[in-house]
């Protein structure tokens, strides 16, 4: 499986790609660049040019602030990025950021889940629920 995490913050983005295995995770590129007016989708194209990645099957967006609704990773849909932007105000600088990299990886992706105050072990989690098919999540 090969997991893209796009960590956006209020002047800089990270953006990291692994593989998983059954041996654990491997990262396979890395960037770390100033959020400025660069458009993330041209950005987006040549992280994953560099490091030639072709399709990620997950992509994982850290998000500062979700809310009382939003406290736990989800997969993006209308209904949350509706949401995210709803509660921009709690975090200014952060969640308008992060909505404009969700659009921007969907845009050239599809494929789009969210994390929200990411703790360390939980990109492990992310990668075993998300790779399960939906009968099997636990």
């Amino acid at each position: 499986m090969l997991v893209l995490t796009v960590n956006t913050g209020s002047s800089s983005v990270k953006l990291a790609a692994f593989t998983s295995d059954a041996s654990g995770l491997h990262i396979c590129g890395q960037a770390h660049f100033e959020a400025d007016a660069t458009d993330p989708c041209e950005r987006l194209k040549a992280f994953m040019a560099q490091h030639a990645i072709v399709q990620p099957q997950l992509v994982a967006h850290r998000v500062v602030h979700g809310g009382a609704r939003l406290t736990s990773s989800r997969r993006i849909d209308a209904e949350v990025e509706t949401e995210i932007e709803r509660i921009a105000p709690l975090a200014p600088l952060h969640n308008p950021v992060a909505l404009t990299w969700i659009r921007a990886c969907r845009a050239q992706l599809i494929v789009i889940s969210l994390t929200t105050l990411l703790p360390p072990f939980a990109l492990k989690w992310v990668c075993r629920r998300w790779s399960k098919p939906a009968t099997q999540v636990d």
